[in-house]
């Protein structure tokens, strides 16, 4: 008898510890598959058929250490069947590519946003339900753009990018950005657009305080001038522009004594800026800050101060864009099948070769024809609907935050192209299905506590 006790100690012993440690394990892949994601560029990782980046290793890990456990396997499916909504358009979004897909003999059109949408969607929602408390992820965000401002001041000053040196993939991220005689800096981003539109988003996160529920510009007021600082260092005036609104929109959205302060304090940082420019308006940076100070005021009241600092440049982009938009006017392009996302744009437009696509509703057009640009639209409509429901039955001004980087990014992709950034929105569309969840299970509860009194 006495042997039976120990042999069959033994594995229970065993089993708590296996199960303790591979929790711990899963945890720790969390956390690193985060540092993946909003630190590490694309291109620290290789190519074996299509690019296998950190984020996307790590997404992998994950998913298989989801998959392989009952218990997380349980969980994920308890909390994805909350979301019938979402499903669905998930369902239609897959289906759009699929289609189109199979007609234009193109995997990757589906493979893409499968893997870096999709995937990525649904590994956050289980992430920040299970793993990682939405405070803690946004004091995350906080400390990645500590790092992402610091390289980007850095990279400018040197002209060296340090995410350039962990390119191991083989192509041409990292690579120093010159226009104008101006260095564009791109810290781990594809290309200096795509820097400047993930640190707005970064930024207006950290604006977010859940624990007093505010939502305040200058809640971090250092990193509002570092992250301001790197976005005009980027050179990119859409991004800039898109930034400029979102700040006034966030300081409408604060609270009264906040809004106050904002304004106040905003009043002061533009009078000093106005000095600053003043000062170095002479030199290449001044110029290149009155370029796209007078670029965005030509893009919202038709004038054409712009071309002062930078004729050709701003004369080709403009008549660019203008062209972009008559491609829906194209006879051979199908209205419900697009030509897939391997798709190469060439066509001649207004004397223009068009060959870039700075537009993300037209590019949509292209790759997915009609039903793809609705699928856009319509996830618009779902995250700012979500948002305003949010908002408006709980009043948290997470909600509110969120609500407003939907807004302007989408505002934002009319002038550029995604460049990467959409995953980023799929992202915060799992915390928003999240917190909306959250929110509905609290108002549930306090529903219930009321009948029984």
């Amino acid at each position: 008898m006495e042997h039976i006790l120990k042999r069959d100690s033994r594995p229970t012993v065993s089993y708590s510890a296996t199960v303790s440690t591979g929790t711990q394990l899963f945890h720790i892949c969390c956390w690193l598959y985060l540092v993946a994601f909003f630190i590490l560029p694309d291109g620290f990782g290789f190519r074996l058929g299509f690019l296998f980046s950190a984020k996307r290793i790590m997404m992998f890990i994950c998913w298989g250490a989801i998959l392989f456990s009952r218990e997380r396997l349980n969980k994920f499916l308890t909390e994805v069947k909350k979301h019938a909504l979402v499903n669905s358009f998930v369902i239609l979004f897959l289906f759009v590519r699929f289609y189109t897909a199979v007609y234009r003999t193109d995997i990757n059109t589906l493979a893409n946003d499968f893997l870096d949408a999709v995937l990525v969607f649904y590994l956050f929602l289980y992430i920040l339900k299970y793993e990682i408390t939405t405070e803690q992820f946004l004091k995350f965000i906080r400390v990645t753009l500590w790092v992402l401002c610091i390289e980007g001041v850095f990279e400018y000053v040197t002209h060296v990018n340090l995410f350039g040196l962990i390119n191991f993939a083989g192509d041409a991220w990292g690579a120093t950005n010159i226009r104008g005689g101006t260095n564009r800096i791109s810290g781990n981003c594809h290309h200096a657009i795509h820097y400047g539109m993930y640190v707005s988003i970064l930024f207006f996160l950290s604006c977010l305080n859940i624990k007093k529920n505010r939502l305040y510009l200058f809640e971090h007021p250092l990193l509002f001038l570092l992250a301001t600082i790197c976005i005009f260092l980027s050179g990119s005036r859409a991004p800039l522009g898109i930034y400029m609104l979102c700040c006034f929109l966030i300081c409408l959205c604060s609270g009264k004594d906040e809004r106050r302060k904002s304004f106040l304090i905003l009043g002061t940082v533009l009078s000093a800026f106005t000095l600053f420019v003043m000062a170095v308006y002479n030199t290449p940076v001044g110029r290149q800050i009155m370029y796209m100070l007078a670029a965005m005021y030509d893009a919202i009241f038709d004038t054409e101060y712009a071309l002062l600092y930078n004729p050709q440049v701003l004369r080709w982009s403009t008549e660019y864009r203008d062209a972009l938009k008559k491609v829906f006017d194209l006879w051979y392009f199908n209205k419900l099948v697009g030509r897939g996302i391997s798709y190469q744009l060439s066509v001649v437009i207004d004397g223009y070769w068009l060959q870039s696509c700075d537009n993300s509703y037209v590019m949509t057009y292209i790759q997915f024809a009609y039903p793809g640009l609705i699928v856009l639209i319509s996830h618009f409509i779902l995250l700012c609907g979500r948002a305003v429901r949010g908002w408006v039955q709980s009043r948290q001004k997470l909600f509110a935050g969120l609500l407003i980087i939907f807004v302007c990014y989408f505002i934002n992709i009319w002038y550029v192209a995604f460049m990467g950034t959409y995953m980023y929105i799929w992202m915060l569309f799992a915390l928003l299905c999240i917190e909306f969840q959250k929110n509905r299970e609290d108002n549930g509860s306090n529903d219930l506590c009321k009948t029984k009194l």
